[in-house]
């Protein structure tokens, strides 16, 4: 299987340079989503560390807000209001205000004043009162500029951490809206063989328009029969981004058969040889669609779809680890290693063992495997072959 050769500079567009840079964003966002929890845990345990003051009882978490100013009254005079309230229940009206009579309070009979009980309430009530009151002095010295700094730092974190994890779905939505979106205008989609002549493109542009739109039709019904259920819709957003996203490719697989890219061979080529360079995902999509439509269920091709949200973490991890080779693959370190096995000139057997060994320990420890395979698996293909 391959893809299809650039036949233009795509990337060098200013639709591929918005795509590049709402890509990197997404992926960036998704890496905070899958670390957000462990930095944001680092970010509150040095707040702890450099802010707390455990002489005062100021713990971080205290100081993660400005404090709220206590309302209550520390200057109490204890006997004279120990007195009002005796006097108030011995005239039978509230001690607080002219409040009602409750009628489940007489069930129990008359109750005694008992002056005690109250002024030890009251002294504990004035004690919480100023202790609240020295806690709130002592916090407000504590918030100083470079707390402000710090604790605007992590909360916005936690912002951002808190908006990634309760949109994950919409998030992977739209990065497969985008990159789909980039590699159908690119015709870079997998397929048997790479398109070269012009019926391999259109072949391409009018499997993919027929298998979005029909996409697009399943994903309308689905939504419909949710509503005519009469159960409630989890998530009404994502039944939109899907019709979004395959409507997207629906247009530009559209766009690509009205402007279709010259072709690198200037022939035609021919119809049978064209169907080779239909992308895998139309020709799935398409058959799929098919046979669920026959059936009278239309419906059916986006509920499957919609069953990669509920391993959404997997999908996301993925794009993590293909963004990692790629960056991976535009470093050095492969050349390195292999500039220092050249002037040994091993065997093709005795080099590819040491390359699977040097491979395959750190990256099966670290479940980066695809990560290898995408940076060096070209490099050390040819490299192989060059020792025969």
């Amino acid at each position: 299987m391959s893809t299809t050769p650039h036949t233009n500079p795509l990337g060098q567009t200013w639709f591929g340079r918005l795509a590049n840079l709402s890509t990197l964003a997404l992926l960036i966002l998704i890496l905070v989503i899958s670390t957000g929890e462990m930095v944001h845990g680092q970010l509150l345990k040095f707040g702890e560390v450099m802010f707390s003051d455990p002489g005062q009882k100021v713990q971080y978490f205290l100081l993660r807000a400005d404090p709220e100013k206590p309302t209550c009254n520390r200057n109490v005079n204890i006997e004279q209001e120990v007195a009002r309230q005796e006097a108030a229940a011995a005239s039978g009206a509230p001690a607080g205000a002219a409040a009602p009579v409750d009628d489940v309070d007489n069930l129990f009979g008359e109750k005694t004043f008992n002056a005690t009980a109250v002024r030890e309430s009251l002294k504990a009530t004035v004690a919480n009162c100023v202790e609240r009151q020295e806690m709130y002095e002592h916090i407000r010295a504590h918030i100083t500029p470079q707390l402000k700094f710090y604790r605007g730092l992590e909360t916005s974190f936690f912002v951002l951490f808190k908006f990634g994890a309760d949109n994950r779905s919409m998030i992977l939505l739209i990065l497969l809206t985008v990159t789909a979106a980039f590699t159908t205008m690119g015709f870079h989609h997998i397929s048997l063989r790479p398109a070269r002549y012009a019926r391999d493109f259109k072949a391409q542009a009018w499997s993919m328009t027929i298998c979005s739109l029909m996409m697009l039709y399943s994903c309308v019904r689905y939504y419909q029969i949710s509503v005519e259920s009469g159960v409630a819709i989890e998530d009404p957003r994502v039944y939109f981004m899907w019709m979004v996203l395959f409507a997207v490719l629906a247009a530009v697989s559209a766009f690509r058969i009205i402007r279709p890219p010259k072709s690198p061979e200037n022939e035609e080529g021919t119809w049978t040889r064209a169907l080779e360079c239909v992308p895998l995902i139309a020709n799935l999509g398409i058959f799929s669609c098919v046979y669920f439509f026959m059936h009278d269920h239309p419906s059916g091709p986006a509920i499957y779809a919609h069953k990669i949200l509920d391993f959404i973490s997997i999908p996301l991890a993925l794009a993590l680890h293909i963004w990692a080779g790629m960056l991976f693959k535009q470093s050095r370190l492969v050349d390195l290693f292999m500039n220092i096995m050249r002037p040994w000139k091993l065997s093709p057997e005795a080099l590819t063992y040491i390359i699977l060994l040097a491979a395959g320990l750190p990256t099966a420890y670290a479940g980066v495997s695809s990560v290898f395979v995408i940076a060096a698996g070209a490099i050390i293909y040819h490299e192989v072959r060059a020792v025969g």
